[in-house]
């Protein structure tokens, strides 16, 4: 999502979590793996994958505020 925590932190909508503090998320369903991040505010490593696994993401869980609606022209 624009402006979201996870867009700031640098992942992209194509990533996918595969570890959560180096517990394997795989087959997962996502609302299983963001219980995992716990309150905002929490320090999570995230291990992601875009085609190849990375050594982790060190990021601070934070508030995500959605927006009703968003218009583009």
């Amino acid at each position: 999502m624009p402006g979201s925590p996870a867009e700031k932190a640098g992942l992209k909508p194509m990533d996918q979590i595969i570890a959560v503090d180096g517990v394997d998320m795989t087959g997962q369903n996502g609302n299983t793996v963001l219980q995992k991040f716990g309150p905002a505010g929490t320090k999570v490593t995230l291990t992601i994958s875009e085609g190849c696994p990375t050594d982790g993401l060190r990021h601070h869980r934070a508030k995500i505020t959605i927006a009703s609606v968003q218009a583009r022209c």
